[in-house]
């Protein structure tokens, strides 16, 4: 082997083991994002209980994104909702991203009306 097979042969394992490395710090980072969202739904559920019935929910979608020069990943995305009634009591997750997610128009007209109030403060608080 010349020393130009060896170089090319350690930037391939070099490749290789960084694509390891990232899909599994991408699985580690997803299980933690769900079992963050799935704790706050229960949260939110136990807080809401002194209120009167409520309902909790939990929306998942998929975005693709560009990885690396030619290849594209695929990022998982939550959104966690508590209602009660009509109502938005509690939101959490990828909020900027709610048009990717399928949600009934109700439902997404309330977590866009929940929204707004906090819209208005960030960008309140950018401007000021």
């Amino acid at each position: 082997m010349t020393t130009l097979e060896i170089a090319l042969l350690a930037a391939v394992a070099a490749l290789v083991y960084q694509e390891l490395w990232w899909r599994e710090r991408v699985r580690r980072m997803e299980a933690g994002y769900e079992k963050r969202i799935a704790t706050e739904v229960a949260m939110a559920y136990d807080a809401g209980l002194a209120e009167g019935p409520i309902r909790s929910f939990a929306f998942r979608a998929e975005k693709v994104e560009p990885h690396g020069l030619f290849r594209e990943a695929t990022r998982q995305l939550f959104i966690a909702v508590t209602m009660s009634g009509d109502a938005v009591k509690y939101a959490a997750g990828d909020l900027a991203e709610i048009d990717r997610f399928e949600i009934p128009p109700e439902m997404r007209r309330a977590i866009l009306e929940f929204m707004a109030p906090r819209r208005e403060r960030a960008m309140a608080a950018l401007a000021g």
